[in-house]
């Protein structure tokens, strides 16, 4: 056997043991995603629609904060709220709507440019862009 680890002939030595080594962490990590995926199957059982479940149950307590107004308890969907009423609005000043900035301009960039509308004072500054 030469000194670089080459037999005779050309051919190569067997393979390293550190490439045993990564095979064997590389078969261990995927026995153990396995594993992972088993449990979470037997924690769900039966219920494959889950998540469906959990979607259902958002939705209905969404439509049921929309009903009362968005009072106590409803606190969690006051951001979306604002932001749809800002770019219903088209409100770029007011306290509430600055964390919504980028957006209401995108909406209004994107009215202007579907209406093609360069003469209304809301689109005058975009009018050179489409």
């Amino acid at each position: 056997m030469a000194a670089n680890g080459e037999r005779e002939g050309g051919r190569q030595g067997p393979p390293a043991p550190r490439h045993h080594a990564h095979v064997g962490y590389s078969m261990i990590l995927v026995a153990a995603s396995l594993a992972v995926i088993g449990i979470l199957h037997l924690s769900i059982g039966e219920e494959v629609l889950y998540a469906d479940q959990i979607q259902r149950a958002q939705t209905a307590n969404y439509e049921a904060c929309a009903e009362s107004g968005f009072g106590e308890g409803c606190e969690k969907y006051m951001p979306f709220v604002n932001y749809e009423r800002c770019v219903a609005d088209r409100d770029l000043e007011s306290p509430e709507c600055l964390r919504y900035t980028t957006w209401v301009e995108s909406a209004i960039f994107e009215g202007c440019r579907s209406e093609r509308d360069t003469t209304s004072p809301e689109c005058e500054r975009y009018a050179g862009l489409y």
